[in-house]
């Protein structure tokens, strides 16, 4: 059994499931990495709720976001609620997966996080659109001559485009992480299987009795200093009796 742990537990070893056919990470290495996706996992989950109270901020009664700054064929006034909500299901999702300690759940997450990056990336690029009309405005770039409503929208822009940075700046991390914990993922493995830890053992010798039940004659002259012992011989990987 130590040397059997001792297998498990050594790097880059790929475990799996003899009944369910199922790969999971066993090794010191892996478990690193799973803890390192974890923490992303709750950093990312933290961001996504600081997406929705942002964007839900902006879009009240204090701000001009709705009237003025929808100018997208894609809705972008509300971009922070739905992009969080994703951004959080990526995250939990991402716990999951670090729980199942499963190839295959990793393998799901991945395009659910590359599809998180592409809608970060969306919503910071919008972002910048709304933050970038105040500046190039010639009366609205100055402070003094913006009302409390632009104010509002100028400061939530500038904070949503540094959630949305730091979103996608952790989510191409885990993208990464995910690509480097599942062993052979990103380059093309040519090595062979990995071999079952419990292997019957082969080529053993085969006791198979053909002498009848002794008669207590037989005992007694077998216990005699006379008597000749029969020498065993191989057949076929079976000792038998001469």
């Amino acid at each position: 059994m130590a040397t059997i742990g001792s297998n498990i537990l050594s790097q880059n070893q790929v475990v799996e499931l003899r009944y369910y056919g199922i790969r999971v990470f066993s090794s010191l290495h892996d478990r690193r990495k799973l803890r390192v996706n974890k923490s992303l996992a709750r950093l990312i989950i933290f961001l996504g709720l600081c997406l929705i109270g942002i964007t839900a901020a902006d879009l009240s009664k204090l701000s001009s976001t709705i009237t003025q700054s929808e100018q997208s064929i894609w809705p972008s006034s509300g971009k922070g609620i739905w992009i969080g909500l994703f951004v959080i299901a990526v995250g939990i999702f991402t716990l999951i997966a670090v729980k199942e300690k499963s190839h295959a759940s990793f393998h799901i997450l991945l395009p659910y996080t590359i599809i998180a990056i592409l809608l970060c990336f969306f919503g910071l690029l919008t972002s910048i659109a709304i933050l970038q009309r105040y500046i190039k405005h010639p009366i609205l770039s100055d402070e003094i001559n913006r009302n409390k409503e632009q104010e509002i929208q100028f400061v939530l822009s500038a904070l949503l485009i540094g959630i949305f940075a730091l979103t996608f700046l952790f989510l191409s991390c885990l993208s990464c992480m995910i690509c480097w914990t599942i062993p052979h993922f990103c380059d093309k493995y040519q090595g062979s299987m990995p071999r079952p830890f419990y292997r019957l053992r082969q080529n053993l010798p085969i006791e198979i009795p053909l002498q009848p039940p002794r008669s207590p004659i037989q005992s007694i002259i077998i216990q005699s200093s006379r008597y000749r012992r029969q020498r065993p011989y191989v057949v076929n990987g079976a000792d038998l009796p001469s």
